[in-house]
């Protein structure tokens, strides 16, 4: 789950075509630049779960996790 708070969130995300893995790409729309000496913070919440979720769950979770600075 993307943090409210990242660079150009929501950021589009990239999901393999045959590995099980995405990653989440702030440039899908434009390029940008970090300067030495810059920093880039992002946070992201990955869950874990034993089964499937509820949708009901996950956003309570998401809702949460967004509330935090």
């Amino acid at each position: 789950i993307q943090h409210p708070t990242n660079f150009r969130y929501p950021q589009h995300a990239r999901l393999h075509p045959k590995m099980p893995y995405f990653c989440f790409i702030p440039t899908v729309e434009r390029s940008f630049q970090i300067d030495a000496g810059d920093v880039w913070r992002s946070k992201y919440l990955i869950i874990a779960e034993d089964g499937k979720p509820t949708p009901a769950k996950l956003n309570r979770v998401k809702k949460g996790f967004g509330e935090l600075k």
